[in-house]
């Protein structure tokens, strides 16, 4: 049998990506049950146990501050299944843990192994020489690992058919933000029992603040609407379906459809989801929005997570310190985060984004945005963020 031995961390990548690189047939968690519960132990090996179905679970519980339990306990456990293929994984858990297990397993020809997560290999640590490549799977998998769950997120397949009409829209609008915006206030201000009671047919009144002509025949002419009129001074048209009037009244929706399908076209990445809501503890009888975030995407074994901000007004600090935090939930130092906003913050907002650089986040501003190569200038700058790390 092939044995891994396994310390539970609270960054369930350390444990993650062992299991899935090493596909043992059976994986021994040591945990301390005074810091860690069993179920957030479980929930780990739930997730494995999807890519491994055959997979068998054991616990062995220590003190992690007491190094002589620790090392008893793995000498021990080693002793019992000598007839087995054991390996031990020190990636995860505390200084201590590494120590007692590189000494409980030197001698006694069990496989020591570390997964270097930022190079995607898994490394035999005798002959520090590669034994394993990491596997690629998604961030549910990192989410359900903590015990949480993404509990919804906009369609792949429905982003994938209306490609064409929505990404040409978003390039239209982004060029045009001032008038967008008056357009997208009209329609929040007056669409109101449109969306509350899915009611096609919109008729409106022509007043100072009334919408972009020419945007309106780009929303006809890219399916979002049809049989747009103007007389009299008064707006009338069908939208196509509910979706339609969601987007016509989401200001900053299509700044993430943009970035959602920059991201789609690189092919490094995957995993790619837009308006992903997840609840951080699928365990208990309610479900609860704990976390709301733009796009999200897979590099590897490490999460991608984007904030995209198309209002000036938006980028701040304290956007910085919400992507932060929920990044770090994630994945701690193995999370990309990432701000794409239509603010021109790397020339006249040079405090944000010096602070944006100290907080580890990479910026994407409005001159990447407007420019022709925005996913090359993404890839590239998630690329060299991720080798910096």
């Amino acid at each position: 049998m092939k044995l891994l031995m396994e310390y539970y961390d609270e960054n369930s990548l350390k444990n993650i990506v062992a299991i899935l690189g090493t596909t043992p047939d059976k994986v021994v968690f040591f945990y301390d049950a005074k810091e860690t519960k069993h179920s957030e132990v479980y929930s780990t090996f739930h997730t494995c146990r999807k890519y491994i179905p055959h997979l068998k679970f054991e616990v062995v519980t220590i003190d992690c501050h007491d190094y002589n339990m620790i090392e008893e306990k793995i000498d021990r456990y080693i002793s019992d299944n000598q007839g087995d293929d054991i390996m031990i994984d020190l990636t995860g858990g505390s200084e201590l843990l590494s120590i007692m297990g590189y000494k409980a397993s030197k001698d006694k020809g069990v496989e020591m192994l570390y997964s270097d997560i930022l190079k995607n290999s898994i490394i035999n640590l005798y002959n520090n020489q590669e034994k394993y490549r990491t596997f690629p799977f998604e961030l549910n998998d990192v989410i359900e690992a903590k015990n949480g769950l993404i509990i919804g997120y906009t369609s792949e397949k429905y982003l994938l058919k209306e490609k064409e009409h929505l990404y040409a829209l978003s390039l239209k609008l982004l060029n045009n933000v001032s008038r967008w915006s008056k357009t997208c206030t009209y329609f929040q201000k007056n669409s109101v029992e449109n969306r509350a009671n899915s009611i096609y047919h919109f008729e409106g009144r022509m007043s100072n603040n009334y919408p972009d002509k020419e945007l309106m025949y780009e929303f006809q002419k890219h399916q979002l609407i049809k049989h747009l009129t103007f007389n009299n001074h008064m707006i009338r048209f069908e939208y196509q379906d509910t979706k339609s009037m969601d987007f016509l009244a989401s200001y900053g929706l299509w700044l993430e459809l943009f970035t959602y399908y920059s991201m789609m076209d690189i092919k490094e990445f995957h995993d790619v989801k837009t308006s992903i809501k997840i609840d951080w503890n699928r365990l208990d009888a309610t479900t609860i929005i704990g976390n709301e975030i733009d796009v999200t995407a897979m590099y590897r074994s490490c999460p991608i997570i984007i904030s995209c901000k198309l209002s000036e007004n938006a980028t701040n600090a304290d956007a910085l310190n919400e992507l932060f935090v929920v990044s770090h939930r994630i994945g701690e130092k193995y999370a990309i985060p990432v701000l794409v906003t239509h603010s021109d913050v790397k020339a006249k907002r040079m405090g944000i984004y010096m602070k944006a650089k100290e907080m580890g986040i990479l910026i994407m501003d409005r001159s990447d945005i407007l420019s022709e190569s925005f996913a090359e200038k993404l890839k590239k700058g998630i690329k060299r963020f991720f080798m910096s790390s």
